[in-house]
């Protein structure tokens, strides 16, 4: 799992600019409310089903 500060480092590679929030309150956003690449790590743990065309 990332830190917050490597999410960001991430999201920076991938050219994310922190033009509209600044970088420290995405920092802030991530520490308290933000829990997508813990979420994102689960993704593993199930199965994947594939669907098959109509």
């Amino acid at each position: 799992m990332l830190t917050v500060e490597q999410q960001i480092a991430h999201m920076k590679s991938k050219g994310i600019t922190f033009d509209l929030v600044s970088e420290e309150d995405a920092v802030a956003h991530l520490r308290t409310k933000c829990q997508f690449f813990r979420i994102y790590a689960y993704r593993k743990l199930f199965p994947q089903t594939r669907r098959r065309p109509a």
